[in-house]
C-alpha cells in the first residue's frame, strides 16, 4: 500500500508526506510482523516568489525545503526459517545429491529502518545560466543486518542478525550552468 499527498498554499508553501507499508514474507510468515509502515513528511518555501526577493533580479528561483522519513529494507542473505540447498550434481561417489544448510534461519528477523533527516536549497540564478542545490543530510540506519559470533552449539559460528546500526552525514552539492555556443545551436 502505497499514498503519496502534497498541498501547496499561495504557490509558495508546500506540505508533503507519504505513508508506505509492505507485507514482504521474506521477513516472517507471521502476517502481523510482515508490515513495515514506513513514513515521510517535508515541507518547503519557495523564497524567491515572496515579495521582498522581487527586486533581486539575479535571482530566478530560491527555495528551502526540509524533509524527514523512514525507508525500509529486506535483506535477502537470511531468512526467517532454516533453508537447506540441494547439490546441482550427485556426488561423484555415492551418485546421492547432497543437501546442506545454506541459511539457519532467525526467528526475530525484522526490517531494516533508515530514518533521513534532510535540509536542501534549490537554486537558479543569472538568467537561468546556473542552477543547483545544496542539501545537509543525517541519515541513521538501525535494526540493520550483520553478522554475529554464536556459540558453535548453534550449527555454526556466525548468524547474521539486526543488531547493527550507522550514521552517514554529509553535504551533497549540485551545480549546473547552460551556455549557448555557436549563436544559440548548441547549448
Amino acid at each position: 500500500l502505497y499514498s503519496n499527498l502534497a498541498y501547496t498554499f499561495n504557490r509558495k508553501y508546500t506540505l508533503s508526506g507519504s505513508y508506505r507499508t509492505d507485507a514482504s514474507n521474506l521477513i516472517t510468515d507471521d502476517p502481523k510482523y510482515r508490515y513495515a509502515p514506513l513514513l515521510s513528511a517535508g515541507i518547503g518555501w519557495q523564497l524567491s516568489r515572496e515579495d521582498f526577493f522581487k527586486d533581486i533580479s539575479w535571482v530566478n528561483q530560491l527555495n528551502v525545503r526540509a524533509t524527514y522519513g523512514f525507508n525500509g529494507n529486506v535483506d535477502k542473505s537470511t531468512a526467517f526459517m532454516p533453508l537447506i540447498a540441494v547439490s546441482g550434481a550427485p556426488n561423484i561417489y555415492t551418485n546421492e545429491l547432497i543437501a546442506s544448510i545454506s541459511r539457519y534461519g532467525n526467528s526475530t528477523l525484522r526490517w531494516e529502518k533508515t530514518g533521513t533527516w534532510n535540509l536542501g536549497l534549490d537554486y537558479v540564478l543569472f538568467g537561468n545560466k546556473l542552477f543547483g542545490k545544496v542539501d545537509l543530510y543525517n541519515k541513521r540506519g538501525k535494526d540493520l543486518i550483520a553478522p554475529f559470533s554464536i556459540p558453535a552449539a548453534n550449527g555454526t559460528i556466525s548468524q547474521k542478525l539486526n543488531q547493527a546500526a550507522m550514521t552517514n552525514k554529509g553535504i551533497e552539492l549540485e551545480i549546473g550552468s547552460i551556455q549557448n555556443i555557436k549563436d544559440k545551436a548548441i547549448s
